[in-house]
């Protein structure tokens, strides 16, 4: 039986993929973060604290885009609040969407689907974000 989330994950992908982003804003994550991103969710597991792991949260980094879009836009989008959470090494994580700042977001405390085949979007809950990971080329 296929999930239910995955025939809407690819009809969102289909839908976007026809449609263009009305973006009020497009805003990137500066992959020069990567080390104080990890170094906030391995807090308490310095053996994950590494270049080679630096060097993979760089890379994933660079292909994600943050989109202002209007507020009832793209409803079908999966929610952040619906993804998992890195928690095990630093339980004392934030993951309010309440005062959601693209410049100082963290994708990386979050189980996301960073290595997809296409493209995955998700929307910021109650925001005018949607979070775009572009595939690895």
């Amino acid at each position: 039986m296929i999930d239910s989330r995955l025939i809407r994950s690819s009809a969102l992908f289909v839908f976007l993929l026809s449609f263009t982003f009305s973006t009020k804003a497009q805003i990137t994550i500066d992959p020069v973060n990567a080390e104080s991103f990890v170094q906030e969710i391995y807090l308490e597991c310095p053996i994950y604290q590494n270049q080679e792991q630096i060097d993979r949260a760089s890379e994933v980094l660079g292909r994600i885009l943050i989109h202002e879009v209007a507020l009832g836009e793209y409803p079908e989008c999966p929610l952040l609040s619906e993804v998992g959470h890195k928690n095990k090494c630093n339980p004392n994580l934030d993951y309010s969407t309440e005062s959601f700042d693209p410049a100082s977001f963290n994708p990386l405390k979050y189980h996301m689907k960073f290595y997809a085949e296409s493209a995955v979007y998700y929307r910021v809950d109650g925001q005018n974000y949607i979070i775009e990971i572009q595939p690895r080329q």
